[in-house]
């Protein structure tokens, strides 16, 4: 009879878990309606930051394999072509380049024009990682970097760290440059999306975020300690120490995917 009630217990536990998560999911903040870049190019002009609220620039970027480009590359007299225009969020193992998939060590500059009529307000990026070391810039200004981008391994630092980022925008076309390196990672790229908007929601959605991440791995890790006690009180059957292993790995899992929560832990953690 104890046993049958743990099992309800357990199966009650995860119900509610997957609803929560659930409401979580429908209720995140992130947008409802989305536009996407075509060609290089998002058209936000009609997009209304205050009531469409955070907009994820999805879409076809700008490419430069094995080129680390910077904003004054890009208007010099003679200008540059693009090696073509692909999906963002994806990794470059994903791209064909003049008919062949590109290997996963390389570097490369991804370009997206933004055209918006919010100008002079503050504007925020929310960024998570890239595969595996970045730099964006808005225009000539560098505002985020994770790890350092190189073009070869020796001249590369890959890292993982998660940011939201601030900037003011003065022009109605501004571009968005993001030099990215990988020489660690089966697979590079930029494989998140980056949301931009308002930069109090988009504080909002990095915390929202991290919430919603940090509920699941404690639902997890309860979920993990109490199987793993259940199989050391009982010893009848070590289907509830793996189940509990699993659980812990899945919650290990969620503190260095995503949101990264591993480094609210451990700050001066290396991912």
């Amino acid at each position: 009879m104890k046993f049958f009630r743990n099992r309800i217990f357990v199966i009650i536990a995860v119900i509610i878990f997957y609803i929560l998560t659930v409401i979580f999911n429908v209720f995140n903040g992130t947008p409802k309606s989305q536009l996407l870049a075509r060609e290089g190019i998002i058209d936000l002009v009609n997009w209304d930051f205050k009531k469409d609220g955070v907009v994820s620039l999805d879409g076809e970027w700008e490419f430069y394999w094995n080129q680390l480009l910077t904003y004054e590359d890009f208007h010099k007299e003679v200008p540059i072509k693009p090696d073509g225009y692909f999906k963002v969020p994806s990794v470059w193992t994903n791209y064909d380049l003049n008919g062949n998939k590109l290997p996963a060590n390389g570097c490369a500059t991804y370009r997206l024009r933004i055209k918006t009529n919010d100008i002079n307000s503050i504007k925020g990026l929310k960024i998570l990682t890239s595969s595996t070391s970045y730099k964006l810039m808005i225009n000539n200004q560098v505002i985020a970097e994770s790890g350092m981008v190189g073009n070869t391994k020796e001249t590369s630092i890959p890292e993982f760290s998660p940011q939201t980022v601030s900037f003011q925008n003065s022009s109605k076309d501004f571009e968005v440059i993001v030099q990215v390196a990988n020489f660690t990672y089966s697979r590079g790229g930029m494989w998140h999306s980056i949301y931009m908007g308002d930069d109090s929601d988009i504080r909002k959605l990095k915390e929202f975020d991290s919430g919603k991440a940090m509920f699941m791995f404690g639902v997890t890790l309860i979920m993990a300690l109490y199987h793993i006690n259940l199989f050391l009180l009982q010893k009848r059957t070590k289907a509830a120490l793996y189940f509990g292993v699993l659980l812990l790995i899945v919650a290990i899992r969620i503190t260095i995917t995503g949101e990264y929560l591993i480094l609210n832990f451990i700050p001066a953690a290396s991912i």
